[in-house]
């Protein structure tokens, strides 16, 4: 299993979320930002989204290829992305809070 501490003096190239990498399943797919030393490369086992850069790109890949980015020499970092949740507004079903009821008044 990756180990996201110091390792000989130097960080992971591959950060995640604090508690992000507990909830996953090796199987899961998670979206990533990859930055490498070697212009158009992309690895084995990662999926192109969109390059930003050269050296640049977004991807998706297995929680367990991660640890094997972790070990490739070409790879500068990788940030791991989130689940982002749907802001619900007041009034809809489900939102945390009270609901506001809005009346209109005819003129």
């Amino acid at each position: 299993m990756l180990k996201l501490a110091v390792t000989a003096g130097r960080r992971s190239k591959v950060k995640m979320s604090p508690g992000r990498e507990a909830s996953l399943k090796p199987s899961d797919v998670v979206e990533i930002a990859v930055e490498t030393n070697d212009e158009d490369y992309v690895p084995d086992k990662v999926s192109l989204r969109a390059r930003i850069a050269d050296r640049i790109f977004t991807g998706r890949t297995t929680r367990k290829n991660l640890d094997k980015l972790e070990l490739d020499p070409k790879i500068v970092s990788v940030d791991v992305g989130r689940p982002l949740h749907p802001i619900k507004s007041p009034g809809d079903p489900g939102a945390r809070g009270r609901s506001k009821t809005i009346h209109r008044t005819k003129r």
